[in-house]
């Protein structure tokens, strides 16, 4: 069985041409990568866990109907709309994360021992301007409930 593993490094993903050729067609995306992978300033691979994203097209950008990120420590589930037909472009999202240990999480993230033995849950609601892998974070807005 092929293994396939897709690394993002600043921002920017490798590993799967038919996604950004998809993009570019304005086709149907789904896409599982079975470990994702998160690099920073050349520091260690952080593993993120097994990404799945559908995305439809829309006349004026993209339904994002499905974009989960899940591992042991716990699961990002959200859903929304990318106006990548915009200008600016817009991303709006909404939906949650839930986790049995927030510990994990913050370490897959890069703040190792940041809380312990922590759990919980947060939904709400975000959005920004910019595209879905480069947002602006100056416009990030949005309600949060933990």
């Amino acid at each position: 069985m092929e293994r396939k593993v897709m690394i993002l490094s600043a921002g920017v993903g490798s590993g799967h041409n038919s996604a950004a050729a998809a993009l570019q067609r304005k086709s149907q995306l789904d896409l599982s990568v079975a470990q994702l992978g998160y690099q920073a300033n050349g520091a260690d691979v952080r593993d993120l866990g097994r990404l799945d994203v559908a995305l439809r097209p829309q006349p004026d950008g993209w339904q994002i109907t499905r974009l989960n990120l899940s591992n042991p420590d716990g699961t990002l589930a959200v859903s929304g709309q990318w106006l990548a037909q915009a200008t600016p472009n817009v991303v709006s999202l909404q939906g949650g994360l839930s986790s049995s240990n927030l510990d994990g999480v913050l370490t897959r993230l890069g703040y190792p021992r940041a809380l312990r033995r922590g759990k919980g849950q947060l939904t709400g609601h975000i959005g920004w301007q910019g595209s879905l892998t480069q947002p602006d974070l100056s416009t990030l807005n949005g309600q949060l409930t933990l």
